[in-house]
C-alpha cells in the first residue's frame, strides 16, 4: 500500500486541473506564511516570495502554477511596482484568510517536502539551529483553540509541520510565535523537564530610548549632547516603570480629556485619567508604530513631549519620510539583541539544550534560568542599558496543565 501525502489548504478551496497538486502545496505554504503574523492574518499584508522559492517548489512549471493560482481565486498579486532587489509579493484572497482549513490528499509525493515547510537556505545559522530544536517541545493534547488561526497553528505543531523565517528586519517568526501566549505557557520539554520564560520589562519603550540614544550619539559626528531627560527616560525603562509613570501623569490630570478625529469624520473622547496599565501599554505601541498624525494625537506622546522632549522629537524625526521607519529601527535592534546576541550566546554556551525565541522573550529549561538571565543582561549592557527581566516558571498542576509563577528579577 502506497504512503499517503496531504496538503493543508483553506477550507472551501478545491484545486483542480493539471496543476492540482502544485496548487494544493502552494495553498499549504501560504497558510503557514499567513499564520505567523497578525498583519497577514487580519490585515492581508502581502507576502514576499522569491523566484528561486517558486522554482524550488515547482521547477520549470512555476509560471504556469502562479497563473493557475491567480485564475483559481487562491491568491492575488501585489500590483505595486518596486525598485531594487525586492521579490514580488502575494497573499491569499480574503475568502481564504479565515484560518479554517482542510486536508487534501496529494496524488504524488512532494518533490522537496522540506522546502515546503521551511526555507532553510534563507535562514542564517542561528535560525537553522533554533528551528532544529522545535521538536524538543510539547504541548498538552487537550488545548481548546480560541479561534481558527489558533487551531491551525496548534495543529501544525502537532503534525510537526514546522515553519520559520527571519523577516527583512531580522525578527525570527515561527509556528511558536504565532500561538497565543497562554498556550506557550503550557509548553514542556519531551524529556519532562520544566520550562521557564524570560522576557524584557517595558521592552518597546526601552528599545525606543536605545534607538534615540544611538541616533543622538552618531548624528553630526556625536556632537549632539545627550539631554538629561533621555537618561531619565532610560532609567525608568530599565526599572520597568515607564508605564506607571505615564499612568501617574494621567491620574494627575496632566492630559485633560480631548476629542480625537477619526478618518470617517467622527470623533471619540479620549480620557486618559480612566486608563489602566494595559491601555497605556497598548497606546505606547500605537505611538511608536502609527502615522505621524495619530502619534501626535496620542496622549502618550503628550507625556513624552512634556517630560522627555528629546525622545518625542526623535519619534517625529524618525517618521519624517516613512512612519514605519521607527518601528523597523526598533525591530532591528530587538533582533540584533535577542536573536544574534542572546540566542546565539545561549546556543554557544549550552549546545545540547533547546531554546525558543518569541521576539523579546526566550523559553529555556528551568535549570538554565540563571545562566540565561546573565546572558540577556550582558548583551543589553553591551548596548548601554540594564533591563529588568520577568521570569515565569511553570509548575504542573493536577490536571497536567501548568500554572505560571511570576518572578521579578
Amino acid at each position: 500500500m502506497r504512503n499517503k501525502f496531504y496538503a493543508i489548504v483553506p477550507l472551501g478551496y478545491q484545486p483542480a486541473g493539471p496543476f492540482r497538486d502544485q496548487l494544493a502545496r502552494l495553498a499549504h505554504r501560504l497558510l503557514l506564511l499567513t499564520s505567523i503574523t497578525t498583519e497577514r492574518r487580519e490585515r492581508g499584508h502581502y507576502i514576499p516570495m522569491y523566484d528561486d522559492t517558486w522554482r524550488s517548489l515547482f521547477g520549470g512549471k512555476s509560471s504556469e502554477v502562479k497563473k493557475a493560482a491567480i485564475a483559481s481565486g487562491l491568491i492575488e498579486r501585489n500590483g505595486r511596482y518596486s525598485v531594487g532587489n525586492f521579490p514580488q509579493s502575494y497573499r491569499l484572497t480574503r475568502q481564504y484568510r479565515s484560518g479554517r482549513f482542510d486536508a487534501i490528499e496529494l496524488t504524488r509525493k512532494p518533490r522537496q517536502k522540506k522546502r515546503l515547510l521551511c526555507d532553510r537556505d534563507r535562514l542564517d545559522e542561528v535560525g537553522r539551529r533554533l528551528t532544529d530544536r522545535f521538536g524538543d517541545f510539547a504541548l498538552p493534547s487537550t488545548l481548546t483553540p480560541l479561534n481558527p488561526w489558533d487551531c491551525f497553528a496548534l495543529n501544525r505543531l502537532i503534525a510537526r509541520d514546522y515553519y520559520s523565517m527571519r523577516c527583512d528586519f531580522g525578527r525570527f517568526h515561527s509556528n511558536y510565535t504565532s500561538i497565543p501566549k497562554q498556550f506557550r505557557k503550557l509548553l514542556s520539554l519531551k524529556t519532562g523537564e520544566t520550562l521557564a520564560s524570560i522576557d524584557i520589562s517595558n521592552v518597546q519603550p526601552l528599545l525606543l530610548g536605545m534607538v534615540t540614544k544611538r541616533h543622538t550619539q552618531t548624528s553630526l559626528g556625536g556632537r549632539i549632547p545627550i539631554c538629561h531627560t533621555l537618561n531619565e527616560y532610560l532609567r525608568l525603562c530599565e526599572a520597568g516603570h515607564i508605564y506607571e509613570f505615564c499612568l501617574d501623569c494621567f491620574r494627575n490630570c496632566e492630559v485633560h480629556p480631548y476629542w480625537i478625529p477619526l478618518p470617517s469624520g467622527k470623533k471619540f473622547l479620549c480620557e486618559p485619567a480612566k486608563w489602566d496599565r494595559k491601555k497605556v501599554k497598548q497606546a505606547f505601541v500605537i505611538c511608536l508604530f502609527d502615522r505621524v498624525e495619530a502619534t501626535k494625537s496620542n496622549p502618550i506622546f503628550r507625556v513624552l513631549s512634556k517630560h522627555f522632549p528629546e525622545v518625542a522629537n526623535f519619534v517625529i524625526y524618525a517618521k519624517r519620510d516613512k512612519y514605519q521607519t521607527l518601528a523597523r529601527q526598533c525591530q532591528r535592534m530587538e533582533s540584533q539583541l535577542m536573536i544574534d546576541g542572546v540566542a546565539a550566546s545561549f546556543m554557544a554556551r549550552h549546545p545540547d539544550s533547546p531554546i525558543l525565541t518569541i521576539h523579546d522573550e526566550i523559553i529555556v529549561p528551568e535549570s538554565l534560568v540563571d545562566s540565561s538571565t546573565n546572558i540577556i543582561t550582558n548583551r543589553f549592557q553591551l548596548a548601554g542599558v540594564t533591563p529588568s527581566l520577568k521570569i515565569e516558571q511553570a509548575k504542573p498542576d493536577k490536571s497536567g496543565f501548568t500554572n505560571p509563577e511570576r518572578i521579578e528579577r
